[in-house]
């Protein structure tokens, strides 16, 4: 009989010991989540205020004249965009198929110099260097999210997969916990 009443006391705390940890999973894979949430909302702000910050940099630079805007966007098309749209070998076409139909220096888009030259700020290759400009950096973050995103995801369907009955909707709140 000694036995069974040892038995009979150890099973209630076994109990509450589960009830308690089945309790705990949850908070702490909310409190987890939350917390991974929140480094990725961090980490985008932080990009936009480092895009921001180069902005500004730019701006007070060609504010004292110290650099043209023209130049520094057709330096940037030129440099990271004619490789990856592919235009090297149309640029370089061009330019070997003698004078009848290549640009000259004045109307070349790509040549800073033509762009110091040119009509100034509402020029249409300028508009274009900006655009290029910020799809780039719009790209890099859109891909930050994405890869993020997708990092959670996978570490939800991981903690559904072992077996934990915590499941979080994919909408979030303002706040970043599960509604």
């Amino acid at each position: 009989m000694m036995v069974s009443n040892e038995q009979s006391a150890q099973q209630p705390t076994h109990s509450v010991q589960f009830e308690l940890e089945a309790n705990i999973i949850p908070l702490i894979i909310d409190y987890i989540l939350v917390h991974e949430l929140a480094e990725e909302r961090s980490l985008a702000y932080t990009l936009q205020i480092d895009e921001n910050e180069v902005r500004k940099a730019l701006d007070k630079l060609v504010k004292h004249e110290l650099l043209c805007t023209e130049q520094i966007y057709a330096e940037f098309f030129k440099n990271k965009y004619l490789d990856k749209l592919g235009l090297h070998m149309y640029y370089r076409d061009l330019s070997q198929m003698g004078p009848s139909l290549s640009m000259n220096a004045q109307q070349d888009p790509l040549n800073p110099q033509s762009q110091i030259n040119s009509q100034g700020i509402g020029s249409r290759n300028n508009k274009v260097d900006i655009y290029y400009f910020n799809v780039n950096i719009i790209y890099i973050l859109t891909a930050r999210l994405f890869t993020l995103e997708q990092m959670l995801t996978r570490k939800l369907n991981l903690n559904r997969s072992q077996g934990n009955m915590y499941s979080c909707p994919n909408s979030w709140s303002a706040t970043g916990e599960c509604q």
